[in-house]
C-alpha cells in the first residue's frame, strides 16, 4: 500500500492538472510488479482510509 501512495504522490507532484490518470498509476505500478487488479484494490483501499479522493472523471488526487 505504501509503494502505491508514494507512486500516486510522485505522479500527483509531477502533474500540472494537480490530478493522476488512472492508467498512469496502473504503468507505474506494474513496473514494480503489481497486477492492475492489485492496483485497483489497493487505490480502492488508500481512497476509503482518506488518503486519496477519485473524481469523477476517474483521476485520482491526495486529500
Amino acid at each position: 500500500m505504501r509503494l502505491l501512495l508514494d507512486i500516486v504522490q510522485r505522479l500527483f507532484y509531477d502533474s500540472e492538472e494537480n490530478s493522476v490518470k488512472i492508467a498512469d498509476i496502473i504503468r507505474e505500478t506494474g513496473i514494480h510488479g503489481m497486477e492492475e487488479k492489485e492496483t485497483e484494490e489497493t487505490l480502492e483501499q488508500l481512497r476509503r482510509y482518506g488518503l486519496i479522493n477519485r473524481l469523477p472523471n476517474g483521476k485520482y488526487t491526495l486529500c
